[in-house]
């Protein structure tokens, strides 16, 4: 066995052992089309951390691997959706415990929000399309915001507040 090969075999072991998380092979990583899943790449990415003595980063990311296997129900990995959520809630609070190194690091996995100009936009495509007309309408509405494609880059706060601008008129 090479040296990177033991050096890789331990990471893998201090990873497990440290946050109850078995990391599997590289080969295991990948899934379809080779695109690696969110949770997968902060895996990785806590493997280089580990490689590089990124302690801050290496840290940080086991915290967020632990969050992951606390909100597994199945055992099977959280999908990237889930994953979001907890990556952005973490974010968060990182930001109101004023601690930006920790938001940089977070930050690099969420996905870029949307404006408040292309959330109108969607928000009101979505009432037109549907006939909504009112406020008994805005949970039908925010629902169907969950559930529109892009829905993980749309701040719900924002959405929320332009959904009753919208339903009001």
């Amino acid at each position: 066995m090479s040296h990177s090969g033991r050096l890789h075999l331990t990471c893998n072991q201090d990873v497990a052992r440290h946050t109850g998380v078995r990391i599997p092979s590289s080969a295991q990583l990948l899934i379809k089309n080779n695109v690696m899943s969110l949770q997968s790449q902060i895996r990785e990415d806590m493997l280089a951390a580990m490689k590089n003595r990124e302690t801050e980063k290496v840290s940080l990311l086991r915290v967020v691997a632990g969050e992951f296997g606390r909100e597994m129900k199945t055992g099977k990995e959280l999908s990237d959706e889930e994953a979001l959520k907890v990556l952005r809630k973490m974010s968060e609070n990182a930001t109101e415990l004023g601690n930006q190194g920790e938001v940089d690091i977070l930050d690099k996995y969420l996905p870029k929000m949307l404006g408040e100009f292309q959330i109108k936009t969607i928000v009101g495509g979505i009432i037109q399309k549907n006939g909504f007309a009112g406020m008994q309408d805005m949970g039908k509405v925010m629902t169907t915001i969950k559930n529109h494609p892009m829905s993980a880059q749309i701040d719900g706060k924002t959405a929320s507040g332009i959904v009753r601008e919208l339903l009001a008129k």
